[in-house]
């Protein structure tokens, strides 16, 4: 019998196990939609499909970001509203990653694949959301600070 038989011929590609959905909820819980950004391009890369989701990535950018900008707009009780905003744009970025690699999550859950351990990860992405937050915040002040 010929070994090269028992060969996979169409795809040797192997993923690694990406991080699981109630990291990124976490993460989109505690830094918003920038660490929900973190986590989804992390599994974008261990997919082997960050190329393929650089677009959504950079819309949920763009739409955290101006979510960000339009509450410091018309905040009234100052960094409230940022907060609902940062939580809001984190839990819509989280649900349409979670649908784009639904997949992978439900084939690792009937195989048994462990997720790999998300805690650096999200401590990571919370603190990137969290820095980015304090940047835009900082930048809607110096953009709006009017000289007399």
């Amino acid at each position: 019998m010929d070994p090269s038989l028992l060969k996979p011929s169409l795809d040797d590609r192997r993923f690694k196990p990406i991080y699981s959905a109630s990291a990124m909820f976490a993460a989109a819980f505690f830094g918003g939609g920038f660490a929900v950004l973190v986590v989804a391009a992390a599994n974008s890369q261990r997919l082997g499909r960050l190329q393929r989701d650089a677009l959504w990535l950079a819309l949920g950018g763009l739409f955290t970001a101006s979510a960000a900008w339009i509450a410091l707009k018309y905040s009234v009780e100052g960094s409230r509203e940022l907060r609902i905003a940062s939580l809001g744009t984190g839990f819509l970025t989280w649900g349409l990653f979670h649908t784009l690699h639904g997949k992978m999550h439900r084939a690792m859950q009937t195989f048994g694949t462990k997720p790999p351990t998300p805690y650096l990860m999200v401590i990571g992405a919370v603190a990137f959301g969290i820095a980015m937050a304090a940047l835009i915040t900082s930048g809607y002040a110096a953009f709006t600070e009017t000289t007399p």
